[in-house]
C-alpha cells in the first residue's frame, strides 16, 4: 500500500497544486515529478506505449567519476554524488521536468518545453560551481557533463515505472557523451531556445559537426561553456 505525504489530502496544499500545474495534458502528468513521485506505478499498461510527438531529454553525468570514488573512498565519494543528485533532482522539479530515473552518477530527465530543459541545464551547472566553492582542492570538485535533445519518442512502463525510449533518447545521450564537463552540448533542435537564453546570460557558443554512433548522418551540435563572459 503507498504511502502518503500527510499534506496530500490537505486542501491548502491542494489549491497550490492546482495554481501551480494547472490542467495539464497526459504527457504533461507523466514529466510532474510530484506526480511520478506519489503515483509510480499508475502511469500506462505494461503492453503498451504512448507516442511522444515533441519531448526534451536531457542527460547528465560527472566526469572522472571513477577516479573520484579511487582518491576518496567509496563512502566520501558517494556522499559527494548523493548531494549533486539533490540539487539536480531539485532542478529539474523547479524547471518542470521529471528525472526518469538515475543510472550509475548520471540522471535522465525529460522535459515538456525546450526552454526548460535549458534553464534547468544552465542552473545546474550555475549550482555545480557554487557546490564546488566549498572546497579549496580542485581534487575534490565534481565535474558535470550535460547533453539535451529534442524530438520524438515512446513513453512505456517498465520495471513499474514511467521510461522512454527511441532515437531521441540515443541522440541525447550520446550528445551528453560530447560534453567535456562544465559545458552543455545540445543538438539544433534546440538552437532557437539556447540562444535566447544563453545570449541574455552572456554564455560563450561554440558549433560544431559530429557523427555519433547509430546514426547515418552527421549532426549539428552546439556547446555553452558555464563560465559566464563579461558582457562588452
Amino acid at each position: 500500500m503507498r504511502s502518503l505525504p500527510k499534506d496530500a489530502d490537505d486542501s491548502a496544499f491542494r489549491k497550490q497544486i492546482d495554481a501551480k500545474y494547472g490542467v495539464v495534458s497526459g504527457h504533461r502528468l507523466l514529466t510532474v515529478q510530484m506526480f511520478r513521485d506519489l503515483f509510480p506505478r499508475e502511469t500506462m499498461p505494461p503492453n503498451e506505449s504512448l507516442l511522444i510527438r515533441q519531448v526534451t531529454i536531457l542527460f547528465t553525468d560527472l566526469a572522472g567519476s571513477t577516479a573520484l570514488y579511487s582518491q576518496k573512498g567509496d563512502s566520501q565519494a558517494y556522499s559527494l554524488v548523493n548531494e549533486h543528485f539533490n540539487f539536480l533532482f531539485e532542478i529539474v522539479d523547479q524547471h518542470n521536468g521529471a528525472v526518469i530515473k538515475t543510472i550509475g552518477d548520471a540522471i535522465m530527465a525529460t522535459f515538456t518545453s525546450p526552454d526548460d530543459a535549458i534553464k534547468a541545464a544552465i542552473a545546474m551547472q550555475e549550482t555545480m560551481q557554487n557546490f564546488n566553492h566549498r572546497f579549496k582542492s580542485i581534487d575534490n570538485h565534481l565535474i558535470l557533463k550535460v547533453g539535451i535533445h529534442s524530438g520524438s519518442c515512446i513513453s512505456v512502463t517498465l520495471n513499474d515505472r514511467s521510461d522512454y525510449f527511441g532515437t531521441t533518447v540515443n541522440t541525447a545521450a550520446r550528445v551528453e557523451g560530447l560534453s567535456e564537463g562544465n559545458d552543455i552540448v545540445f543538438t539544433e533542435s534546440l538552437l532557437n531556445n539556447a540562444k535566447a537564453i544563453a545570449d541574455k546570460n552572456y554564455y560563450s557558443y561554440q558549433q560544431s559537426s559530429v557523427i555519433l554512433k547509430g546514426l547515418s548522418e552527421p549532426i549539428i551540435v552546439f556547446h555553452i561553456k558555464a563560465q559566464k563572459k563579461a558582457p562588452i
